[in-house]
């Protein structure tokens, strides 16, 4: 096997399996380490919206999904709203076999994968990258960043992510299914509220269907057991049985300083961007893989590095749409505080036309800003609607 590449990836995440198979489908000799052995266990929700399933493309064909979301269902103050679009705004899959399918294909497109093996240390220098493994150096012209959250190679390239901008997300698996089809949001506010969200500092819970159950999941700036035990408590209150103690990992909600240097870059979670409103983050990730991934076969191609324009772009783009995030997040809390909440909810349940729009979202069809043009100016007939 090579020991010099035109790109190592190192992390086999979404992010990182992306990123390594574009490259290595456009002709690039490409590297993708992995710390653990595959298959392994990952902490996450499991929710693949239908805008993050297209970006993998032909890699993504294949995958075992667990179930499809075609509607939402919000529950507050002890009453249910429920919302069906009529289309698929995305399915499940297991975050275990949605990392091993990806590599899988990565591999087939050329990608030397390398398992069990991890980055203890990267020094760039003017003309290339030098990785340090436990079992050997390899050299590489650029370095895709993939390692998560924890990666210590993108903090002391890139500058730490800013200041309490981590948070922890905490997901657990319910062996019951609760509402098949449907993606369950519960808001702690209204009357009856959900104590155990509000004291554990978790603004909504999530609920995904699966095949066989049902996966309970929110984010909290709370230590990781507080914020567990809040979704057993709610897990009881939904009469779901918990499979399990339930895991919890580090979301970076905010970017680091950097994104990239002259030869490495960072994708995903290492670059920090998932949403600070859900804690979603494999569609940024999945979008960052691409940019990434073209600008390392631009740099390729071009014989000199072209880094600066993949900064840029994503900072843009990541940066709006997490703007758009903390903006959502405050609304709602302000919607709930002030008791607008319910009926903007039951206008909803009357309102097709505003459901479709947020389907279109889903699916890419129409952006963020273009959904609030739709949505905003029909919020007085929503409310008027909610009030009957």
């Amino acid at each position: 096997m090579l020991d010099s590449y035109d790109v190592i990836v190192s992390g086999a995440g979404p992010s990182g399996s992306r990123a390594a198979f574009l490259c290595a489908q456009a002709g690039l000799s490409t590297a993708l380490l992995e710390r653990r052995q595959l298959p392994r266990e990952k902490c996450c929700a499991g929710g693949l919206l239908a805008r993050a399933e297209m970006r993998l493309g032909e890699q993504g064909r294949g995958l075992p999904f667990e179930s499809g979301v075609e509607g939402l269902c919000i529950v507050m103050g002890g009453r249910t709203y429920i919302y069906r679009s009529g289309r698929e705004l995305g399915r499940t899959v297991v975050r275990r076999d949605l990392d091993a399918h990806l590599v899988e294909q990565a591999r087939k497109a050329g990608c030397h994968t390398r398992q069990a093996t991890k980055a203890e240390s990267v020094e760039e220098t003017a003309s290339e990258v030098l990785v340090r493994t436990e079992s050997g150096s390899l050299r590489a012209k650029y370095l895709v960043l993939a390692e998560g959250a924890s990666g210590g190679s993108a903090s002391r390239l890139l500058g730490e992510y800013p200041r309490g901008s981590v948070i922890n997300g905490a997901a657990l698996f319910c062996r019951d299914r609760l509402s098949p089809g449907l993606a369950t949001f519960l808001l702690p506010g209204g009357r009856p509220g959900i104590p155990e969200l509000t004291e554990a500092g978790a603004g909504i819970c999530a609920a995904f269907p699966m095949r066989e159950g049902t996966v309970l999941s929110t984010i909290s700036r709370q230590g990781s057991g507080r914020v567990l035990d809040a979704l057993r408590s709610v897990a009881g209150r939904l009469s779901l049985e918990p499979c399990g103690e339930g895991c919890a990992h580090p979301i970076p909600t905010a970017m680091r300083p950097r994104l990239a240097t002259r030869r490495c870059l960072a994708v995903g979670d290492c670059a920090g961007l998932a949403s600070p409103f859900s804690g979603e983050g494999l569609t940024p990730a999945l979008e960052s893989a691409g940019l990434a991934a073209e600008a390392v076969i631009s740099s390729v191609r071009e014989g000199r590095p072209c880094l600066a324009h993949y900064d840029r772009a994503l900072r843009s783009r990541a940066g709006r749409d997490q703007l758009l995030a903390r903006l959502t997040g405050e609304a709602v809390r302000l919607a709930v505080k002030g008791g607008w909440a319910a009926p903007i909810l039951a206008g909803l349940e009357r309102d097709p036309y505003s459901i479709q729009a947020a389907a279109a979202v889903a699916a890419e069809e129409d952006g963020a800003r273009r959904f609030l043009m739709r949505t905003l100016p029909r919020l007085p007939v929503t409310l008027a609607k909610g009030a009957r």
